[in-house]
């Protein structure tokens, strides 16, 4: 493990099986470009030795570095509370934090149609004149205008004892198609594509409010990703099933990198049909 160069590492994790999620060679960790060391403010207690273990063991990938060979790291610290440390720090998720600027001068209508997306998403004109009669506010956390499945959802991780409740822990599917749901997704989709047969159409540009984003493999059309449409270029996405990867906001380039390491992808992008957004 110690004597295979970077570049080998690159080429040769990505094609050991099995491909999966579990599988950190095929689902590596992602660390800072500028590596482990630029967190080590955050990660205390992780002994200076391990940082420049991990740090070596790590390879370019998608314009970021890949951690893989955590069974060996692990088997290197010196007890379980060690152990734990290194988990934490390199489970690590980038999650954005977005403000929306309100000032009085603004179309609070306009905005206020654009976030409550056909009516699916509420109160939301009430929550913006707030914000103007504040003295002093003019940034709000988006967080507060996202629909109730997404607000709670949001900078979180999936719970082991609901994933032991439902025997399934949410992927992105079940994620993105419960996004103007009621209650958090508690089980997965058993088809993704009767789901996008019988719910949606293809989007028209501009995006709106809660679009579906689809990635797909170019060589068999297989999904496998989809994420919600926020503004700009952020998305609503969960990156994977496992209980590690939390719901976050992300900018669509850094999800289609992460994806794009499976082979060449194509991107398309869905609005739930008409009747299905009452």
């Amino acid at each position: 493990i110690l004597s295979l160069a970077t570049e080998q590492r690159a080429r040769l994790y990505p094609q050991l099986l099995p491909q999966t999620s579990d599988n950190p060679f095929f689902t590596p960790y992602y660390l800072p470009v500028e590596g482990l060391g630029s967190i080590l403010s955050i990660a205390p207690g992780i002994p200076v030795e391990q940082i420049d273990l991990i740090n070596a063991l790590s390879y370019p990938l998608n314009n970021a570095m890949a951690f893989s060979d955590i069974r060996f790291v692990l088997s290197k610290a010196k007890d379980a509370a060690e152990r734990v440390r290194i988990l934490k720090t390199i489970a690590r998720q980038r999650s954005l934090g977005v403000g929306l600027s309100v000032l009085e001068s603004h179309d609070l209508k306009a905005l206020a149609s654009y976030w409550g997306a056909g009516g699916r998403n509420t109160e939301i004109l009430p929550i913006l004149e707030s914000v103007v009669r504040t003295p002093g506010v003019k940034i709000l956390d988006i967080v507060h205008l996202l629909p109730p499945n997404p607000r709670k959802l949001l900078h979180t991780f999936p719970s082991p004892s609901d994933f032991m409740r439902h025997t399934e822990t949410p992927d992105c599917f079940s994620t993105a198609f419960s996004f103007f749901g009621d209650d958090p997704p508690d089980r997965l989709f058993d088809s993704v594509s009767y789901v996008f047969a019988e719910r949606y159409e293809e989007a028209s540009f501009p995006l709106q409010f809660g679009d579906l984003i689809e990635i797909r493999m170019q060589s068999d059309g297989r999904t496998i990703h989809v994420c919600n449409y926020v503004a700009g270029n952020l998305v609503f996405t969960k990156n994977g099933i496992s209980l590690a990867r939390p719901w976050i906001i992300s900018t669509l380039e850094e999800v289609t990198l992460r994806y794009q390491r499976q082979g060449d992808i194509k991107i398309s992008y869905h609005r739930l049909k008409p009747e299905y957004q009452k």
